[in-house]
C-alpha cells in the first residue's frame, strides 16, 4: 500500500502515481506553482486518484477557477465509492470546501480529523483567519482557531520526530 507525506494509506496505480500525488500535495500546500503541473501528470498516470483530482479541484479553486474546480470535485465524488474509507472522507469534506458549503465542509472536516488527524490537506482549509473556522461565524471562533492552531503545532512536531 502506497502511504502519503504523513504516513496515510493512498490508492494509486503505481509507485510513480504515489510519487506524483506526494509531490503535488507538498507542492499544494506550499503554494508552489508545480502543483498543477504534478496533479496533471498524476491524473495522466492515475485517472482513477480521487485525492489527486480533490486535490486539483482545491487548487482551482484557489486560484479562482470555480467551475473547473467544481468539475473535479464531483468526478472525484464520483469515484468515493472505489476509495479507502479514508480518502473518501477526504474527498467529500474537501468537495464541501470546493462547493462553498462552509459550515458543513467545516463540519465534516472536523469529524474526519478526529478519526484522521494527520490529513493535513483537510486540515489547511479549515485554519487560519481566512479558513473555514475564520469565516464561520461561531461564537468564540478565534478560541476553536488557535485550538486548531495549537494542534497543528503538536502534530508538526509529531511528524518532524518521526
Amino acid at each position: 500500500m502506497h502511504r502519503d507525506l504523513h504516513g496515510l494509506e493512498v490508492t494509486a496505480a503505481s509507485d510513480a502515481a504515489a510519487d506524483l500525488y506526494r509531490q503535488a500535495a507538498d507542492a499544494f500546500l506550499a503554494a508552489q506553482p508545480s502543483a498543477e503541473p504534478l496533479l496533471e501528470q498524476l491524473l495522466a498516470a492515475d485517472p482513477d486518484s480521487g485525492v489527486g483530482r480533490i486535490a486539483l479541484a482545491r487548487l482551482r479553486q484557489s486560484q479562482g477557477r470555480g467551475a473547473q474546480a467544481r468539475v473535479e470535485a464531483e468526478r472525484a465524488l464520483e469515484l468515493a465509492p472505489k476509495l479507502l474509507p479514508r480518502e473518501a472522507s477526504h474527498v467529500d469534506a474537501l468537495a464541501s470546501v470546493v462547493r462553498g458549503q462552509g459550515p458543513v465542509a467545516l463540519a465534516k472536516a472536523r469529524a474526519h480529523l478526529q478519526t484522521y488527524p494527520r490529513d493535513v490537506l483537510v486540515l489547511a482549509p479549515a485554519t487560519g483567519v481566512f479558513g473555514l473556522i475564520g469565516f464561520s461565524g461561531e461564537a468564540q471562533r478565534e478560541q476553536a482557531l488557535l485550538g486548531d492552531v495549537n494542534y497543528l503545532d503538536r502534530l508538526t512536531t509529531t511528524i518532524l520526530a518521526g
